[in-house]
């Protein structure tokens, strides 16, 4: 367990899955790269190649095979590890993998020029040179800031603005701005162990309550939503809700700094689409998740600006209390202890009935 715990804290989540893949390409057009080398025995031809492999050994041929084991079995290292477990280090190492790639994809065709023809490595020089700048580029995206989470390091992004697929627009000042189509509090989830519980504590569908929230809670509240413009809005959480669950959350758990929130991936409209995939499976829905402060329950993820679209689901680290909005309901459910679901329920902003976790609705 203790070592589990390190990996975690070694954990951060700012390198997308795009970026990851490309880098696993990266790390195999090197390989091929350096076999083209081989056979074309740059070390009798190209001087850099030549002095690398004479300060490894006399046998020019040995050096450069052994320089080349090195390159790749690190590069291989980087991926495997910093990069696909998402270590604190990993963005340092993709950046060490895309400059010896950009090296490469430049040095090779310049050189290629110079001698008037086909030099050994140039044919997959092109190649990585391409595939080092699309990773360039996914890299550049987020500039993070690693916080410390109840049990993992997570990290909040902010990339460049005025875009819906780069999402993140930068440090929320108002609570206002925080109803916005961003996600400056929010950094998506890897957490393995929240799946796991959540997986395992909803296994029906529309069954009863506990289909929608887990069934080991003391007491149960059932919020109906306000009707607006002729009816109550289904399958989204309206604004008018978020303020006074928050004030009624927030005491009631001992990680309001670490929440968890997962999104429906049917959302045409999520911005959530172009930050990570649904890592959440329950019955019939999949779902996006994320992690931030409970604040952040105020995000909406729609890419409209006159759509709010709260989390569908919504819990603390400590798993004090569950809020669920199920996308066919005009309702949202809370499970917690019986103090917080009290409080709730004599809330005069909020219209709610107590509801159990076998009651049908």
């Amino acid at each position: 367990m203790r070592i589990i715990s390190r990996l975690r804290d070694r954990e951060v989540t700012n390198l997308t899955p795009r970026a990851r893949t490309a880098l696993g390409v990266l790390v195999l057009l090197q390989i091929a790269h350096s076999l083209e080398e081989y056979f074309g025995r740059l070390w009798e031809s190209f001087p850099p190649a030549r002095a690398v492999s004479s300060v490894i050994s006399s046998d020019l041929e040995r050096g450069f095979v052994i320089f080349n084991v090195i390159l790749i079995t690190f590069a291989l290292w980087c991926w495997l590890w910093p990069v696909r477990l998402r270590w604190r280090s990993a963005v340092l190492f993709a950046w060490l993998l895309v400059a010896i790639g950009v090296i490469n994809g430049i040095g090779h065709p310049l050189w290629s020029i110079y001698r008037g023809g086909y030099t050994a490595g140039v044919a997959t020089a092109p190649l990585i040179l391409i595939v080092a700048i699309y990773v360039a580029s996914q890299l550049l995206r987020p500039a993070a800031v690693v916080r410390r989470g109840h049990s993992s390091v997570f990290v909040v992004a902010r990339p460049r603005r005025n875009s819906i697929k780069e999402i993140l627009k930068g440090t929320v000042e108002t609570k206002d701005e925080q109803y916005n189509n961003n996600l400056a509090l929010l950094t998506p989830s890897q957490n393995a162990s929240e799946r796991e519980w959540l997986e395992s504590s909803i296994t029906t569908f529309a069954r009863n309550v506990a289909s929608f929230v887990p069934g080991h809670f003391e007491a149960y509240a059932r919020i109906s939503h306000p009707i607006e413009d002729g009816q109550a809005m289904v399958g989204r959480r309206p604004k008018i809700l978020v303020e006074p669950l928050i004030e009624n959350l927030k005491p009631a758990t001992t990680t309001p700094d670490h929440c968890f929130f997962a999104v429906w991936e049917g959302f045409g409209d999520s911005v959530a689409h172009h930050f990570n995939e649904p890592t959440l499976d329950l019955p019939h829905r999949r779902y996006h998740v994320f992690e931030g402060p409970v604040e952040a329950s105020r995000t909406s993820f729609s890419d409209a600006s006159f759509i709010y679209t709260a989390a569908n689901l919504w819990w603390p680290a400590d798993r004090a209390w569950f809020v669920s909005t199920e996308v066919d309901h005009a309702w949202t459910y809370v499970g917690g202890s019986r103090t917080l679901i009290d409080a709730l329920l004599n809330d005069e902003r909020l219209d709610g009935v107590e509801t159990f976790a076998s009651a049908r609705w």
